[in-house]
């Protein structure tokens, strides 16, 4: 997973949820006593009951992200998501209420902005497939089985926690695998792998209602060896968002 998805890694475990480092240890796979179809039904209406967030035309979503540093105080920033159909989003982080990086996407271009710099980046043709698979699997009312191919669901024991555990094959050879609490159908888990290793894994904790919608009050991300823990302070669905926003800045 290139840099680009590490940045996008925070806001796409917090929004993934609504779609339906090591690897977990002792995992015990038996045969799903249900099917995918069934599983993504149930997971939507775990969290989605009353589909507010599949209808939603835009949303704007915010977290309180922390990352361990060594020997020193956590770097703590806020990321602000904000998405509009059918498929803008521009994703900022800010340091002391100032932006200091976006990416932003409309659908048939993707742009880095580092604000220090005031330099903007037009994404290559690699970096823009990842982009708009990451905004395939946000949107809201977005499937998994839609998206990826050959998806394989197993039943999963973790010592007493039961999980359905979905595996999604990228093209590109990675593997992402979402593990669904076997009781309450919410995601628990998400990891990554590529060639056989783990690229990122995050937990996902606490489920809040926000405007009718569950989502992760906290997700602990561990990816290329940093240490990050997010919080949701904010989300606001059918938000009045100007198209403006979704072009780079002058400098």
């Amino acid at each position: 997973m290139n840099k680009i998805v590490k940045y996008m890694s925070s806001a796409f475990c917090a929004a993934l949820v609504l779609c339906g480092c090591a690897s977990l240890p002792d995992e015990e796979l038996s045969p799903a006593d249900i099917t995918l179809a069934e599983l993504e039904e149930k997971m939507s209406q775990a969290t989605d009951p009353e589909g507010r967030f599949a209808q939603a035309k835009s949303f704007v979503m915010k977290q309180v992200v922390e990352t361990k540093r060594f020997l020193d105080q956590p770097l703590v920033q806020m990321v602000e998501t904000k998405f509009m159909r059918p498929d803008f989003f521009k994703i900022t982080t800010y340091e002391d209420n100032q932006p200091v990086l976006s990416i932003i996407s409309n659908g048939e271009s993707s742009w880095v902005v580092d604000y220090n710099s005031q330099k903007v980046r037009t994404l290559d043709a690699e970096q823009l497939r990842q982009v708009k698979r990451f905004s395939d699997v946000t949107k809201p009312g977005s499937r998994l089985s839609a998206i990826f191919k050959d998806i394989r669901i197993q039943k999963c024991r973790i010592g007493d926690e039961e999980y359905y555990k979905v595996e999604c094959p990228g093209d590109d050879g990675s593997m992402l695998n979402v593990y669904v609490d076997a009781d309450t159908y919410q995601t628990s888990r998400i990891s990554i792998s590529a060639k056989g290793e783990s690229t990122y894994d995050s937990s996902l904790k606490g489920y809040g209602l926000y405007e009718g919608v569950r989502i992760p009050e906290e997700t602990s991300v561990r990816t290329g060896g940093v240490e990050k823990t997010s919080r949701v302070i904010y989300c606001k669905l059918n938000s009045v968002i100007d198209p403006a926003e979704f072009r780079p800045r002058t400098f």
